[in-house]
């Protein structure tokens, strides 16, 4: 704990188990899950990659759907995680040296109808969110469908998802860093 203290101070934060209280910073583990000031004092120091202290005004509105940023954003990144999600970067993910029109026309080569769907007469389009990591892989866990979809045609698009050749990873700030997509993969008969 006083490792974290020090290194919250080293960076310009004035932080104790008062102020903490008082300042009400917005806590957030590896940029998505919030936290708060006790869980942080209960991470071990060991397992902490990094910590970025957020007080620009754009940064601070990026993170405002995750909680009170007025009081400023104190990021850990633990090691062995991905880090948070972007949607955007200053170098951009690309695949087979194109982008994600590119990935797109890959899904679509590499959909198959499902058997089931086509004796039913069931079509629609499926929304997929993905992230592709920082060693330039679609990251399974982090995958999921956003539109309310048959079943049959969701599971075929994560099977291939899942089947994807690596990217190659998005950059920001000269790091590795993971980038969130979403694609539309429609079934038509």
């Amino acid at each position: 704990m006083k490792q974290l203290i020090i290194l919250a101070l080293t960076l310009g934060l004035s932080i104790n188990a008062a102020k903490a209280e008082e300042q009400k910073p917005l806590f957030l583990i590896n940029g998505t899950e919030v936290v708060s000031w006790s869980e942080v004092q209960k991470i071990d120091s060991e397992k902490i990659e990094s910590i970025t202290v957020y007080k620009d005004h754009e940064t601070l509105i990026a993170f405002s759907h995750l909680g009170d940023t007025s009081n400023g954003v104190i990021e850990i990144i633990l090691k062995g995680e991905d880090g948070p999600a972007l949607l955007e970067a200053e170098v951009m993910p690309t695949f087979m040296n194109g982008d994600l029109g590119t990935f797109q026309s890959w899904v679509m080569q590499n959909v198959r109808y499902p058997a089931e769907a086509v004796e039913k007469s069931i079509q629609g389009m499926v929304l997929v969110q993905f992230v592709v990591g920082t060693d330039g892989y679609i990251i399974k866990e982090k995958t999921k469908i956003i539109s309310d979809t048959n079943p049959i045609l969701n599971n075929e698009v994560i099977r291939v998802l899942n089947i994807s050749p690596r990217w190659t990873p998005g950059k920001h700030a000269g790091k590795s860093v993971s980038i969130q997509f979403v694609l539309p993969v429609s079934f038509v008969l």
